[in-house]
């Protein structure tokens, strides 16, 4: 730290990395105060012909820590892979823990984009105003699960909703929102665990009550029941968008 106590400030943090830089040129610094209650976690986004971007995580001691924990996770080497990982396999999951976008504007763009795409794939609802309104319903879920499932809420699992779609497409194609979220929603997520069919806790594990109607049968569902029906593809695009950005609470 500073004389003070202080940490460095933005622009000796820069100095200090491209000294760093010279020794090392992939790399990850913590600057730390002198009291130790706050810390910077730089990590810089080298790529051939671009500019290089500085990545910064900050975390104060007062906060939880959840959300520089779950960008470690991705840091994290088992004493098993230890020997045979190289130096691009430990890049990649720096990208993945620090190259995430903060929620800006321009998520909510993409979002609109996303939702766009997703409706056109809706089968079953017989107008444009139909669909936008369901492709709402179930991003909105969607999202909602995505918070939770980093967590380890579902299943103790942070992927659950990409791993069921992966089990649901060994089974058979286009079947992962009729055979598993329909269920997950409707059965399971809607239900005190006391009252689900034990074939189905085979099937999803155990996610929790979530006593809300977000996952009850919305009034699009009442009406075109087992006519409604989504395909893999754009589920498979929601989730690689989704998984661009981290998912957690604020921790305010």
């Amino acid at each position: 730290p500073a004389p003070e106590g202080r940490l460095p400030d933005h622009r000796t943090r820069g100095l200090i990395e491209r000294e760093v830089a010279k020794a090392a040129h992939e790399h990850l610094i913590i600057f730390t105060d002198g009291a130790r209650t706050r810390q910077v976690w730089l990590w810089t986004k080298r790529e051939p012909g671009k500019p290089q971007q500085r990545r910064e995580h900050h975390y104060h001691s007062a906060q939880t820590g959840e959300a520089l924990l779950q960008k470690l996770q991705y840091l994290a080497v088992s004493l098993e892979e230890e020997e045979s990982l190289t130096l691009t396999d430990v890049t990649l999951r720096a990208r993945q823990a620090f190259d995430v976008e903060r929620v800006t504007k321009r998520f909510y763009e993409r979002f609109k984009t996303e939702l766009d795409a997703f409706k056109r794939f809706l089968q079953g609802l017989p107008d444009d105003a139909q669909r936008s309104w369901y492709a709402s319903v179930m991003l909105n879920r969607l999202m909602f699960l995505y918070f939770i499932q980093k967590k380890g809420f579902l299943n103790g699992d942070p992927d659950y909703l990409r791993n069921l779609l992966r089990r649901s497409q060994q089974s058979g194609k286009d079947r992962y929102y009729r055979d598993y979220l329909r269920p997950l929603f409707f059965d399971a997520l809607s239900a005190p665990p006391n009252q689900r069919d034990p074939q189905l806790r085979q099937k999803l594990g155990n996610p929790p009550y979530l006593d809300g109607g977000l996952f009850q049968k919305h009034p699009l569902e009442e009406q075109y029941g087992d006519a409604l029906d989504i395909p893999d593809a754009p589920f498979e695009r929601l989730y690689d968008f989704f998984d661009a950005y981290q998912w957690h609470l604020d921790e305010r």
